[in-house]
C-alpha cells in the first residue's frame, strides 16, 4: 500500500473531475493578472482556498507563480507539490519536493523527504523511492514523527521492492487495446460496461451550460457505443440528467432494472453523489428516474459506483457500491445491500475486503462469484490497483492482485468483464494514446482479450466444525480464523492471507484449499478457551474434502497488563508468552506482541490449571509471574476474569538516577569519628522507616487544626515517597545493574554523602564518609556479593565522595538544643542523605 495518510488523491466522486480542472483555463486567468503584481501572501491564501475547495489545478498554478518569484518559499513549494500529487502530475511534484529537500526545507508538515519518496514511487522509480524511504527512516525525519507514519514508510519501502519485482518478472502476454473510438484527447472516459452488444461508459466531456462558475466546468454523461463495421458508433444515452453528472451504469440479471449515479457540484471541484434506478417499460424504454431509498443513500455523504451481482443458490440480488459514510474501515469503502423485490436491506460494510485507505469501483461477476475492485490500501504498483476476491456476503477469499497488464504505475480502475468472459475492460490514466501530457489526469478506456479459463483438474476443500468440549454439542456463534501459511517450503513474504468468519446460526465453516499448502484454523468465542487445528494439502493430488473438528471449553477471561517498573506508566509493544505448568514441564499456550499503542494481552484460559506469563521488550528486563486457576473461589461459571500485571525494568541506568538515600540523625554508628562502617544501608533504612510515627509525634507536638494536618502530611510524604521510594529505587537499580554488568558494560558510580549542619564540620565530614561506606557495603554484599568480582576487575568503579555539611543550603536549623527543628524537621532530614550519581558506560557515553 503506497498511499500515505497525509495525501488525498481523489475527490469524493473519485475519478474524472481532475481532468476538468485542466480544461477550464484557470492558468490563463492567473497569467492575465500578472500586471497586478499580487503579493505572494495573497496568492498563497488563494492557493489554500482553491485546495480546500478541491480545485487542485488552480492551487498548483498559484503556488507555481509564488515559486517563480521566490524559489525557496517553503509554503508555496509544499502546496505546489501537494496539489501536483492530487492531480497525478508527479513530474511536477518531483521537482517541488526535490527543491524542498535539497534546500534542507522540511515542508509544512516536516515530511518533505517522505513525500518525495512517495512521488518517486508513483513515477515508477522504485529504487529511488526505496533510497529516500531509507534516508527518512534512518534519521532524516522530525523527532516527533508519529509512529503510524514511520510504520507506513516502512510498508511503502517494502511495497517499492514488491513493485520492482513485479515489473521485472512480467510474463504477461495479454494484449491491452486502447479504444480510440471511445477515448477523447482532452477528457476522461471511464466506467466501461459491456452489456450484450452495447458498451456503456461515462465521459467527462460535456460543457455545463448553466454553470455560474468561470471558467465553465464540464459534466459527466453516460455514453453508449454499438459496433458498426470495424468501429464503434457512440452517442449520449437518453437518460442523462441535464444539469447534473450522470455515470456508472449497472444492470440487474434480468436486464430490466438499471442502476446508475447522479452527482452534483457542492464546491468548485468537489462532487457528491447518490444512486438512482430506472425500470424498463413494456415498450422496451427506460422509465422515470427513481432515487434509491435512504437505506442506501446516506444524506450528506457520497454513494456511487453501483454494481449488481447475483450469487448462485440465492434468490436475492446484491447491490455493491462505494461510499464515504461513517461506520466504514477507511476513507471510501465497499458496501453492499441485498435487493428483495423493491426493497433494499440496510447497507453492510464489506469489512473483509476494505482497508483504512480507499476501495472503489466494484464489479461483481456473478458466474465466477468474483468481485473486482480497485484499492490504495494494499500492495500496488502505484495509485489504485485492481484486485479480485471470490465470495459473497461476509465470506471472501483473500484479495488477489490481478497483475500486469491490468495494473500499472498509474491509477487502474473500473475493471469489468464482458458477457462471454473473454473480454475485459478497464479505465486507467497511464500514459497512452491520448494521455501524453505531464499531468496524468485523463482516464482512458482499454480492452483486454482474455484467454479462455483453464478448468482446474482437481479441487480440494476443507470443512471445519466447532463444538462445546464438555457437552459435545455444536457451537454456533463462534469465530473461525483461517490462515493460509503458504506453499510448503516457501519463505513467507508480505502479509499472510487470513480471513475471519462468524456463523451465528451454525458451526460449519467451509474453505477452498490449494495443493501443497499449509493452513491453520483457530476457533474462539467470548468466555471460552481457544482451539486450533493445522491442515496440510502436501502430498495430496486428488479431489477431496478434508475435515477438522475444534472444541471450545468454558474458560476464564485473562487480561495481562504491562507497565514500566520505574514510571509505572503503561508499557506498549511488549511480547507476552503464556505457558501452562504441568507435572512434566511447561508448554507454550500462546505468544502475542501488543501493538505500539496498547499494553494489553487478552486471551481465555482453562479452569484448574497452573500458568506462567512472561513479558519481554527490547531495552527492558523480563518480568514473569505464576498463577493458577485452582483456587476454590474461582467458580466454573461464564465470564470469570483474572487480571495480572507485569512490571518490566528499563535497561537504562539514567531512568533510575539520581538515587537519594536518607539517614536518621548521626547514622550509621552514632557518636564516633570513624570514617567507615561495617553496616550496610539496609539496616539503617529499616530502623529509620520504622520511626515515622515517632518523628511525626515529636515534630507536631503542640500543633492543632490545619497546621497539624499539614505537617503530618508533609512528614508522611517524606517518609513514604522519599525514604521508602529511595530504597525501592536502590533495589531496582541494584538488580538492573547486574544485567548491564553481565553484558560487558563498564560503569562508574559516584556516591556523594551529605549531612545536616547540626554537628561540627569535622564530625560531619566523617559522618558522611560512613554513609558513603554503608552504601558501598550494600554493593559489595548485595545478593551474596554478585558485584564484588566486577569491582575487583575494574569493570565497576565506585567513587566515594563525602561532603560533610558543606553543601547544605542556608536556613537549615543547626541549633543542637532545638531538637525538634534540627533533628526531626523535614528540611533538616533531607540533608542527611547519600546520592548515587555520575554514571558512565564504557568510559565514554555519559548517562
Amino acid at each position: 500500500m503506497i498511499k500515505s495518510a497525509y495525501i488525498t488523491l481523489l475527490s469524493c466522486f473519485l475519478l474524472g473531475w481532475q481532468v476538468a480542472q485542466a480544461q477550464v483555463g484557470v492558468s490563463d486567468r492567473i497569467n492575465q493578472e500578472t500586471d497586478r503584481a499580487a503579493s505572494p501572501a495573497a496568492m498563497l491564501k488563494a492557493a489554500d482556498k482553491a485546495f480546500a475547495e478541491g480545485d487542485f489545478y488552480t492551487s498548483m498554478q498559484y503556488n507555481y507563480r509564488i515559486v517563480q518569484i521566490d524559489s525557496s518559499n517553503e509554503a508555496a513549494l509544499d502546496g505546489f507539490g501537494k496539489s501536483a500529487v492530487a492531480l497525478s502530475a508527479f513530474e511536477r511534484a518531483d521537482t517541488a519536493y526535490q527543491m524542498l529537500v535539497e534546500q534542507k526545507l522540511d515542508g509544512l508538515d516536516g515530511l518533505a523527504l517522505l513525500h518525495w519518496a512517495d512521488v518517486k514511487f508513483r513515477l515508477g522509480q522504485f529504487e529511488e523511492a526505496r533510497k529516500y524511504y531509507a534516508r527518512f527512516l534512518a534519521g532524516e525525519k522530525p523527532a516527533d514523527t508519529p509512529q503510524a507514519v514511520l510504520e507506513q514508510a516502512k510498508e511503502n519501502s517494502k511495497n517499492a521492492e514488491w513493485a520492482a519485482d513485479m515489473l521485472l518478472n512480467d510474463y504477461s502476454d495479454i494484449p491491452l487495446t486502447f479504444l480510440a473510438d471511445v477515448n477523447t484527447v482532452e477528457f476522461s472516459e471511464f466506467s466501461p460496461l459491456m452489456w450484450h452488444d452495447t458498451l456503456y461508459y461515462s465521459s467527462y466531456s460535456f460543457p455545463f451550460k448553466k454553470d455560474k462558475k468561470y471558467p465553465q466546468r464540464h459534466l459527466i454523461k453516460v455514453m453508449a457505443g454499438t459496433q458498426q463495421a470495424d468501429s464503434l458508433t457512440v452517442a449520449p444515452t437518453n437518460f442523462n440528467e441535464d444539469d447534473l453528472h450522470t455515470a456508472h451504469v449497472s444492470f440487474n440479471q434480468a436486464g430490466d432494472v438499471m442502476y446508475y449515479t447522479v452527482c452534483e457540484f457542492i464546491a468548485t471541484a468537489i462532487i457528491r453523489c447518490d444512486l438512482y434506478q430506472r425500470r424498463q417499460t413494456k415498450d422496451g424504454k427506460w422509465g422515470p428516474a427513481m432515487k434509491l431509498p435512504a437505506t442506501v443513500n446516506a444524506a450528506d455523504f457520497t454513494t456511487t459506483e453501483p454494481s449488481v451481482g447475483h450469487t448462485p443458490n440465492d434468490d436475492r440480488e446484491v447491490l455493491y457500491f462505494v461510499s464515504d459514510r461513517p461506520g466504514g474501515k477507511g476513507k471510501r469503502d465497499l458496501w453492499y445491500s441485498a435487493i428483495s423485490r423493491d426493497s433494499f436491506s440496510a447497507p453492510v460494510n464489506l469489512s473483509a475486503l476494505n482497508t483504512k485507505e480507499d476501495e472503489v469501483t466494484p464489479f461483481y461477476h456473478s458466474k465466477s462469484e468474483t468481485l473486482y475492485f480497485s484499492t490504495t490500501g494494499r500492495r500496488t504498483l502505484g495509485g489504485f490497483d485492481i484486485y479480485r476476491a471470490k465470495g459473497a456476503g461476509s465470506q471472501w477469499t483473500a484479495p488477489e492482485h490481478t497483475g500486469l497488464p491490468f495494473n500499472s504505475i498509474a491509477n487502474d480502475v473500473y475493471y469489468t468483464l464482458g458477457d462471454a468472459e473473454q473480454t475485459a475492460f478497464l479505465s486507467s490514466n497511464r500514459r497512452g494514446s491520448s494521455n501524453e501530457s505531464e499531468e496524468a489526469c485523463c482516464y482512458d478506456i482499454y480492452r483486454a482479450e482474455l484467454k479462455p479459463p483453464t478448468p482446474e483438474p482437481v479441487k480440494i476443500d476443507l470443512v471445519a466444525t466447532i463444538f462445546d468440549k464438555d457437552t459435545k454439542l455444536a457451537m454456533p456463534g463462534a469465530t473461525a480464523r483461517f490462515t493460509d501459511l503458504g506453499a510448503a517450503g516457501a519463505t513467507s513474504k508480505g502479509d499472510i492471507p487470513t480471513r475471519t468468519d462468524v456463523h451465528p446460526d451454525d458451526n460449519r465453516y467451509e474453505y477452498e484449499l490449494q495443493f501443497n499448502h499449509n493452513y491453520k484454523v483457530v476457533a474462539s468465542k467470548p468466555g471460552y478457551t481457544i482451539d486450533s487445528s493445522a491442515v496440510t494439502t502436501v502430498g495430496l493430488s486428488t479431489t477431496q474434502t478434508l475435515t477438522t473438528q475444534l472444541y471450545l471449553r468454558r474458560g476464564i477471561d485473562l487480561k495481562v497488563l504491562s507497565y514500566d517498573y520505574v514510571s509505572k506508566e503503561p508499557l506498549n509493544a511488549v511480547t507476552f508468552r503464556l505457558l501452562e505448568i504441568t507435572p512434566t514441564g511447561r508448554k507454550t499456550i500462546g505468544e502475542f506482541t501488543s501493538p505500539s499503542t496498547g499494553n494489553l494481552y487478552h486471551t481465555t484460559i482453562d479452569f484448574k490449571k497452573r500458568y506462567l506469563i512472561v513479558g519481554a521488550k527490547e531495552g527492558y528486563s523480563r518480568d514473569s509471574l505464576e498463577f493458577n486457576t485452582e483456587e476454590k473461589n474461582i467458580q466454573e461459571v461464564d465470564f470469570q476474569t483474572i487480571v495480572q500485571k507485569l512490571y518490566l525494568r528499563p535497561l537504562i541506568l539514567e531512568r533510575y538516577l539520581p538515587i537519594k538515600l536518607y539517614y536518621d540523625n548521626d547514622e550509621p554508628d552514632k557518636r564516633t569519628m570513624a570514617r567507615s562502617t561495617k553496616q550496610e544501608y539496609r539496616a539503617t533504612y529499616v530502623t529509620y522507616i520504622r520511626r515515622k510515627q515517632e518523628f511525626i509525634k515529636i515534630f507536631t507536638e503542640g500543633m492543632t487544626g490545619d497546621e497539624l494536618q499539614q505537617e503530618r502530611d508533609t512528614m508522611d510524604v517524606f517518609f513514604e515517597r522519599d525514604i521508602r521510594g529511595g530504597w525501592n529505587k536502590l533495589m531496582s537499580f541494584s538488580e538492573i545493574l547486574y544485567e548491564l554488568m553481565s553484558r560487558g558494560d563498564k560503569i562508574e558510580l559516584t556516591l556523594k554523602g551529605y549531612a545536616s549542619p547540626r554537628a561540627g564540620s569535622a564530625y560531619n565530614l566523617n559522618l558522611t564518609a560512613r554513609r558513603v561506606s554503608s552504601v558501598l557495603n550494600h554493593f559489595l554484599i548485595f545478593d551474596g556479593g554478585i558485584y564484588k568480582k566486577f569491582v575487583e576487575s575494574g569493570q565497576l568503579i565506585i567513587k566515594l565522595e563525602p561532603n560533610g555539611e558543606a553543601k547544605a543550603p542556608p536556613g537549615i536549623n543547626d541549633n543542637i538544643n532545638d531538637v525538634r527543628r534540627s533533628w526531626y524537621s523535614v528540611p533538616a532530614s533531607r540533608e542527611r542523605r547519600l546520592e548515587i550519581i555520575g554514571v558512565q558506560i564504557n568510559a565514554n557515553k555519559k548517562i
